[in-house]
């Protein structure tokens, strides 16, 4: 628990960050032994007020103030440019049983933009987004993005392709957006 509220949690570097101080310190302070455990409380106290997110936040926050703002235009998203491929679906259909949950879908998202999927309940939206995502492998249809074929591929294959859905949940945690 100590290397992680040191480091700061949230990413890989956080912990190793922390476990290498938390090793170190006590051979540099291997002189003044029975000081140590007060060196600790010190430090940790110091991390929890001046570094809540721990020392690699605190890195990221003062990195991050020297950075220049990119100024993006309203509505768009800066994309790497190997994910500037247009998302195409053609006749997507999907059936549960009897029902036909999605049936001739088909739609363009280009790149960059926002694209909304738009109906009233039990349209069937959510089942079009887990078929994209590949949650749900569909019936019938095709789903591109540029000339890559993504139809009944893998989810973490289409999450590689650029294509990949949230869910409904808010927040799963207070300083995470």
């Amino acid at each position: 628990m100590l290397v992680v509220i040191i480091g700061g949690a949230g990413s890989l570097a956080g912990p190793l960050v922390g476990a290498a101080i938390v090793v170190l310190l006590p051979e540099a302070l291997a002189a003044l032994a029975e000081y140590r455990l007060l060196f600790f409380g010190a430090l940790l106290l110091a991390v929890l007020w001046l570094a809540p997110d721990g020392v690699t936040g605190l890195v990221t926050r003062l990195t991050a103030r020297r950075r220049e703002p990119r100024i993006v235009a309203a509505g768009e998203v800066q994309l790497a440019p190997a994910q500037r491929a247009m998302l195409e679906v053609e006749h997507l259909g999907i059936a549960f049983g009897g029902v036909r949950a999605a049936s001739d879908v088909s739609l363009r998202a280009e790149p960059g933009k926002v694209t909304s999927l738009i109906g009233p309940n039990g349209a069937g939206k959510t089942t079009v987004l887990n078929m994209l995502s590949g949650f749900y492998r569909p019936d019938a249809g095709s789903i591109r993005v540029g000339d890559r074929e993504l139809q009944g591929s893998a989810a973490w294959r289409i999450a590689r392709a650029g294509v990949a859905r949230t869910y409904q949940t808010t927040q799963l945690f207070g300083s995470m957006t």
